[in-house]
């Protein structure tokens, strides 16, 4: 049985991305995005395990709705031994994330861009 499609209320994207924001979403992202999550990738719903994603056996806390990121950055700033897993469909938003994780340097981020 497939999953019925979600639907997105909202704007998904605002202003127009600058050419790093771009960059950052066609080479970064594919790095740090979780496998397995959407319907298509995923038909059956099997349960992803979230440690594996990071590498380690670390305690995973999850940020819905992440905006631009800075909490969820400044979090895993202040918790190197967390894995912090966030999830936003605004695509300006996931840009701007990946911009200042990039700048921050931070390996305990994992992005899901989406529902």
């Amino acid at each position: 049985m497939t999953a019925p499609a979600r639907k997105i209320f909202g704007r998904r994207k605002g202003k127009r991305l600058r050419a790093r924001q771009e960059a950052l979403l066609a080479c970064l992202l594919p790095r740090i995005a979780p496998q397995g999550v959407t319907p298509a990738d995923n038909p059956d719903r099997t349960p992803i395990e979230l440690r594996a994603l990071f590498g380690r056996d670390a305690p995973v806390w999850l940020e819905i709705g992440f905006g631009a990121g800075e909490h969820m950055l400044g979090l895993a700033a202040r918790h190197p031994e967390i894995g912090l897993l966030g999830a936003e469909s605004f695509v300006n938003g996931v840009a701007s994330c990946l911009s200042h994780l990039q700048d921050a340097g931070l390996s305990n981020v994992r992005i899901h861009f989406g529902d």
